[in-house]
């Protein structure tokens, strides 16, 4: 009785492991290992009941699963090509309003007069270009003055120098010349 309860675990033991690599894997996989494990009879081998219907069973179950997901996947293609449609009417709509907006944004009005943008920015650079000429000229002009008002500056204070060294030998003539005459007078009374 030993024996055979020995083996009556081995074979709980091998279908565990049967049912287990039936139970996994993919349908090749299963196939395999039912052909593999399968003992063999002259040419031709001898399956399990069982083992045919769980692997119909899980064949079945695969096939359905793949036609769920093509279902699934051609649902979502459809989706995609009508959002596509939606979005290819709307990049339409979108194309025709931007012409319409770079029309509107390409021409403006400058006092009342309709123009051209390059126009406008031709007008523009014009006006500053003859602006900064202006300031440039204006600050020549200005640097030439103030070199000017330097130069009569300088030329005052030397000429204001010069007026009273001028003064002060002119003083210093005629105090001079009062001696010499307060002398002479002396002179002239004392004799």
């Amino acid at each position: 009785m030993l024996p055979m309860l020995v083996m009556s675990q081995e074979e709980e033991v091998s279908t565990t492991e049967q049912e287990a690599s039936l139970d996994g894997g993919t349908i090749l996989s299963q196939y395999n290992y039912m052909i593999d494990e399968s003992p063999s009879y002259q040419e031709y081998k001898n399956i399990k009941k069982p083992w045919v219907a769980k692997f119909g069973k899980n064949l079945s179950d695969s096939i359905a699963f793949q036609q769920s997901e093509k279902k699934k996947i051609e649902s979502q293609i459809k989706a995609k090509d009508l959002e596509i449609k939606d979005l290819s009417s709307k990049l339409v709509l979108t194309k025709d309003s931007l012409t319409g907006a770079r029309i509107k944004t390409n021409s403006m009005a400058w006092v009342g007069m309709p123009m051209q943008k390059s126009s406008y920015r031709m007008l523009m650079w014009g006006i500053i270009f003859t602006l900064s000429i202006s300031v440039i000229v204006f600050i020549i002009l200005y640097k030439n003055t103030q070199a000017v008002t330097k130069q009569t500056k300088a030329l005052n204070a030397d000429l204001e120098e010069e007026f009273t060294q001028y003064k002060r030998r002119s003083l210093e003539r005629e105090q001079k010349l009062r001696r010499e005459l307060q002398d002479e007078i002396n002179k002239q009374k004392g004799k």
